[in-house]
């Protein structure tokens, strides 16, 4: 398995009726080359709707109300889990 690092940048909170959560997937190589990762999976902890990134990267997620923990993932890449504070 890989060891690099997936970053997921928050990149804005859309309020409208349904509260979401925005982001991107990105992949740093030793190089310091950033990229996004198309098709990376997106859940919260616990939770089994899985989402995929776009050919950008960029996910949009509804928040969860029972969990705080973003979980991203994508084959060869170690799993990260994000800690989301607040709305």
């Amino acid at each position: 398995m890989k060891n690099i690092l997936i970053i997921v940048l928050l990149i804005s909170i859309k309020v409208s009726l349904a509260q979401n959560l925005k982001g991107i997937v990105l992949n740093t190589d030793l190089k310091g080359s950033i990229t996004p990762i198309q098709g990376a999976m997106v859940r919260w902890m616990n939770d089994k709707n899985i989402l995929t990134t776009d050919s950008n990267g960029v996910f949009n997620i509804p928040f969860s109300e029972t969990t705080k923990k973003l979980i991203v993932s994508y084959v060869g890449f170690k799993t990260d889990t994000i800690f989301v504070a607040e709305k």
